[in-house]
């Protein structure tokens, strides 16, 4: 008797399960099993379905929270090789459905919400390379809006041989001074600007200067001044003429090295696309600099000029920070999934309508005895045929029939 009711029992709880691909099901049907001390083999498929449809639950719920991609499909995969349908499933299969970009400003959202600064970092960086790559065309150089019109630049000028030629040349190397800034701005920071064009040329020794080691540092220290922000922007502007068409390798090299001893100290401003799109496009490796300006960007400019010792170590190709740490995310812990005791599936009234296991099993055991009682009949020999009972006894009708057969 206990073997059938047992196999009743747990067979009721553990077709609904898998059918249902359900964990609530999967561990009551499994808690009840336990509770028996019933073991088969149904009993140990449905314990790994549980573990399994359990882990994935908590994972899942974690991957809506983090927007990782890689373990988002992760979760998926393994979530329809068991046919498991849950909402968080559910809407990381949508997250994952969406376009590049839109994944990338969810995952925006996301890691906002969890304040993780390195994935943040990550995903705008993301999001900035796919603006660019999407419209290239619109972050040229010549398309930054505080440049001047090459043919206003060359009208600032007051007297030349010839002012196309000079207009033609406004953003290509030059052993000449400039005449006007770059980049709009006002009469003071336009002297200046003037001032540190001929700094760069010392510096890439396109100038003449004594000591050009030092003109770096006197650039860094110029354009850190919080008055000189509009400055950056020029500087860059500036670095860009001089490294275009530069025929003299000498004064490339210069040129380069200065890019990044002002990458390591403040990043450029509004021009920031336009330039992350000459870099990839000129810079070897491009995203050597551009790491560099992203992480000064994301750190934020130094309070202070380099000193002399870390501008040479940039020279000599060395780094002053860690081009990744700043875009890597937070390390996160997988969950990890552990079943509840028969006793703790029904404490958290998630048990349904299961009734404990001592109820349980004399429920079984009612229909296991109707079952034999209804067997019992089933086995009876059929009833005879009904005959109608023998007439009664009548005297006078004997007696009348032998007075007619004495008569006769």
């Amino acid at each position: 008797m206990d073997a059938w009711i047992l196999n009743q029992f747990f067979h009721n709880h553990q077709v609904e399960a898998f059918d249902a691909v359900d964990q609530t099901l999967l561990e009551v049907a499994v808690a009840d099993a336990e509770s028996f001390g019933y073991e088969t083999k149904q009993v140990g498929e449905a314990r790994s379905l549980r573990d399994n449809v359990g882990q994935i639950n908590l994972e899942a719920a974690q991957a809506r929270e983090l927007l990782d991609e890689p373990y988002m499909r992760d979760v998926v995969t393994r979530a329809e090789a068991v046919a498991l349908q849950t909402e968080d499933v559910k809407y990381v299969s949508g997250m994952l459905l969406l376009s590049e970009e839109k994944l990338c400003q969810e995952q925006l959202r996301a890691a906002t919400k969890i304040k993780d600064k390195g994935r943040k970092n990550l995903v705008t960086i993301k999001l900035k390379t796919m603006v660019i790559q999407r419209a290239p065309a619109l972050f040229a150089i010549k398309n930054f809006s505080r440049l001047r019109n090459p043919s206003g630049w060359a009208a600032l000028k007051l007297l030349t041989m010839d002012r196309k030629k000079l207009a033609m040349g406004m953003m290509r190397h030059s052993k000449n001074q400039i005449h006007a800034s770059l980049t709009e701005m006002d009469k003071p920071h336009d002297k200046e600007a003037r001032t540190l064009f001929k700094t760069i040329q010392g510096f890439m020794g396109d100038r003449r200067y004594d000591f050009p080691e030092l003109l770096a540092g006197e650039i860094l220290k110029k354009c850190l001044e919080p008055h000189n922000r509009p400055l950056r922007d020029e500087i860059y502007m500036q670095l860009i003429k001089q490294l275009t068409q530069n025929p003299n390798q000498e004064s490339l090299l210069k040129g380069w090295q200065l890019m990044r001893i002002c990458l390591e100290c403040f990043a450029p401003l509004e021009s920031e696309n336009q330039v992350t799109y000459w870099l990839e496009k000129n810079a070897k490796p491009p995203n050597l600099y551009i790491d560099i300006m992203h992480r000064t960007i994301f750190q934020g400019a130094r309070r202070n000029a380099l000193s002399q010792e870390e501008i040479k170590q940039v020279m000599d190709g060395k780094l002053l920070g860690d081009n990744s740490a700043f875009k890597t995310p937070r390390p996160f812990q997988k969950p990890s999934y552990d079943p509840p005791t028969w006793n703790e599936v029904m404490a958290s009234g998630e048990g349904g309508p299961t009734p404990p296991a001592a109820d349980a099993k004399a429920v079984y055991e009612e229909q296991y005895e109707e079952q034999q009682y209804d067997s019992a009949e089933e086995s009876e020999p059929p009833m005879p045929p009904h005959k109608p009972p023998p007439p009664a006894h009548n005297e006078s009708a004997d007696w009348g029939t032998a007075e007619h057969e004495g008569q006769t």
